[in-house]
């Protein structure tokens, strides 16, 4: 939590608990001048003692404790947000994308599914930026998200690298690593479809094309950093083929 912000919570509990103090102990001293007791003085400081954390207990733990709580939580939730997300498009970072590559390829070792990772590169991406400026170019890499994320599952994961990457780590393509590969294909090609629709921003329209790269992540695949090295790899040979279509890395023997 901010400090400025830490500091503007802490002196409204300071504030809510004079208030609960205050007006708790105003009853008891209503109730003393009723009730006549028969105690010496330090009897009655000891039962106003009491009675005040009886009285201001429920009070202080409903009207104080809890919202400072909800409030901290929320607090931390959103350094978290910011900490894992891209705050441009709300999609995952590098850092919990190659966290969620690393629980892939654990999970891989356990089993004989196939899983998938898809690293996509804008194409017309620059002039748009260039031309229109960065709110264009913002819009676009936006409306990029949304739609990938349309084409997934919700088990799937899609991240932002930065600048005008993409990548989408795809749970359980298959247990055959033919049909993996088919199945990771179709996907990939249902995004590059996805992101070449046009799209319109402060009346222009723009359409831009999506080169990919695909890696398939089975039993004994590599680290997180060589399966992205190697989904980069294929997107760049689909760049060099030509741009705008999907490309499988195929690792030598």
């Amino acid at each position: 939590m901010h400090r400025r912000s830490r500091r503007v919570v802490v002196w409204a509990v300071v504030a809510r608990l004079l208030v609960v103090v205050t007006l708790a102990e105003l009853a008891i001293m209503l109730l003393f001048s009723r009730v006549r007791l028969e105690i010496n003085p330090v009897g009655e400081a000891l039962l106003d003692a009491g009675l005040l954390a009886i009285v201001s207990t429920p009070f202080v733990y409903l009207w104080i404790v809890l919202p400072y709580v909800a409030a901290r939580d929320k607090a931390e939730e959103q350094v978290r947000q910011l900490a894992l997300h891209d705050p441009l498009t709300g999609l995952p970072n590098r850092r919990l994308l190659e966290e969620s590559l690393r629980q892939t390829i654990k999970a891989r070792s356990r089993d004989k599914d196939y899983s998938a990772v898809i690293l996509l590169d804008l194409d017309g991406f620059k002039p748009i930026n260039d031309t229109f400026g960065h709110e264009a170019g913002d819009h676009v890499l936006c409306t990029v998200a949304r739609r990938i994320r349309v084409v997934l599952r919700d088990s799937d994961v899609c991240a932002r690298l930065g600048g005008d990457e993409f990548v989408v780590v795809l749970e359980k393509v298959g247990a055959d690593e033919a049909r993996a590969a088919g199945h990771a294909l179709l996907v990939a090609e249902k995004i590059r479809l996805a992101v070449s629709l046009p799209m319109d921003h402060g009346g222009n329209r723009f359409s831009i094309g999506a080169s990919i790269g695909l890696r398939l992540i089975g039993a004994g695949s590599a680290d997180a950093g060589a399966l992205l090295r190697e989904a980069d790899a294929a997107m760049y040979e689909a760049k060099n083929a030509g741009r705008s279509q999907v490309k499988l890395f195929a690792s030598t023997p």
